[in-house]
């Protein structure tokens, strides 16, 4: 099973993306609830005025989850290839291109995990990356 740099960094900055607006969408939700709570039960609430501020909050809400799941679908199909890939690797090699790439761990994350120095780290992914080629 053959897999490129490409797709394994393709694969590590979904995952990252989807992090990102996954806290976006947390403060959307927050923002949403807090919006609701500070106009509950005030007699003198501009019900237009609210009702187009929480539209726009509940459209930005589904306009990001339907992103969501776009990247999250990529993201799947990315991670299944690379793990099949993986699977073809010697033990060590394959341990630095899952904790980098499938759990999307930084390089001095990865150097103190596996108790390397970060050259022998970049030399053991150059030689995985050309294994999976």
């Amino acid at each position: 099973m053959h897999m490129t740099k490409r797709e394994l960094q393709d694969l590590y900055w979904i995952k990252k993306h989807i992090q990102r607006m996954k806290e976006k969408l947390e403060e959307l939700r927050a923002q949403a609830e807090k919006y609701s709570r500070s106009f509950d039960g005030q007699p003198s609430v501009d019900h237009a005025q609210f009702s187009d501020r929480t539209g726009d909050l509940v459209a930005k809400i589904v306009d990001l989850e339907q992103c969501i799941n776009e990247k999250l679908e990529r993201m799947y199909e990315l991670e299944a290839r690379g793990e099949r890939a993986i699977e073809t690797l010697p033990k060590r090699e394959a341990y630095l291109i899952r904790l980098r790439y499938i759990q999307g761990m930084e390089w001095m994350e990865i150097c103190s995990e596996m108790n390397y120095s970060w050259r022998q780290v970049h030399r053991i992914h150059a030689e995985a990356l050309q294994l999976l080629a």
